[in-house]
């Protein structure tokens, strides 16, 4: 009894072994199923993803997105920007009229132009921003070009060009790669020195065209440093500087310029107006060695005034440089017709 009991035993754990493996082997096929059909739905979905955006927007395809070449880095150029929006503000007060197109070799830049308002034309008056900013700078630079035309001043304020970027640190190791690029910024400062010379002669000679042959340059900050390059130039090579008057506004050095500020301003035979604010950054022993250089080479036509306050006081200013051109540099208008040789 007992060795049929377990042959009837035998059967029935091989027929139970036999469906257990049977329901595993199911539960693994249904897994993988279940598995290779999620898979499947989560391609499709992150297709579907990736033809089209939240807003409907169709996404280049895996394929085109290879074949799209990759795009251009862009250097930001705040200068741009800024100038642009000098024009945007004069067409938004409907002034377009102001703003005037020039041209000094291979570049145009922007002017803004008022005519003496009081039918007593003193002059030409070209006004140099200081770096990093514009012919619309509220603090002095417009208090100056809205202002003189009502004093018989026809005033023109020219956008002045970006400094190039300084030159990188120098590596240890040699390469001729340095070489290239202490050649590639040396031809970039050289063509900026000589697109502000261009700029300035560019201004003076729009005003002359209009009869306007007593010319005053005011330059504010560093733009002073090229207002004194171009006139020792222009003294230098045809005496044209002779019929020029400066005023320099906080005057500073410039980090391209060759020669430094006293040494160009002992070389013109003009009349100067040296103003300085209490925003000038230059301390009281470098503005007494200028005053001193200046007297050293007994130039009576210079003039030093410190004033207390600040330039943001554009109206003391303005009343200042007005009442030291009517004294120094107050002339007549020329007609066109007179001007042309």
């Amino acid at each position: 009894m007992s060795a049929m009991n377990n042959v009837n035993r035998k059967p029935t754990c091989l027929v139970l072994a036999a469906l257990f493996a049977l329901l595993i082997a199911g539960t693994c096929v249904s897994q993988q199923s279940y598995a290779a059909e999620t898979a499947a739905s989560d391609t499709t979905t992150d297709a579907t993803n990736n033809d089209s955006t939240s807003d409907g927007e169709t996404l280049p395809k895996e394929d085109e997105t290879a074949a799209t070449p990759a795009s251009m880095r862009v250097i930001p150029y705040p200068d741009a920007n800024r100038h642009r929006s000098v024009l945007s503000y004069l067409s938004l007060y409907q002034r377009d009229n102001e703003a005037v197109m020039l041209i000094a070799g291979e570049r145009s830049f922007y002017g803004l132009y008022l005519p003496e308002r009081n039918g007593k034309a003193q002059g030409g008056v070209l006004i140099l921003h200081d770096i990093d900013q514009h012919g619309q700078w509220p603090t002095l630079i417009t208090p100056l070009r809205e202002q003189l035309p009502d004093y018989g001043w026809n005033t023109l304020a020219i956008e002045m060009p970006m400094t190039p970027i300084p030159n990188l640190p120098p590596r240890n190791e040699y390469s001729a790669t340095d070489t290239e690029n202490a050649t590639t910024v040396t031809s970039a400062n050289d063509r900026y020195r000589q697109q502000v010379r261009e700029q300035i002669k560019t201004g003076i000679d729009f005003l002359n065209q209009r009869g306007q042959l007593n010319i005053v340059v005011i330059a504010s900050g560093e733009s002073a440093i090229w207002a004194a390059d171009y006139m020792q130039q222009q003294q230098r090579d045809s005496n044209k500087a002779k019929g020029i008057t400066l005023i320099m506004i906080d005057a500073r050095e410039h980090r391209l310029s060759r020669i430094p500020l006293n040494q160009r301003l002992e070389s013109l035979d003009i009349s100067m107006l040296d103003l300085v604010t209490a925003d000038n950054r230059a301390t009281p022993w470098q503005l007494q060695q200028r005053a001193g250089t200046m007297a050293h080479k007994h130039l009576q036509n210079y003039q030093q005034i410190l004033l207390p306050t600040s330039a943001r006081d554009s109206n003391l200013v303005t009343r200042r440089i007005r009442g030291w051109l009517n004294t120094h540099a107050a002339g007549t208008e020329m007609s066109s017709r007179s001007a042309q040789p």
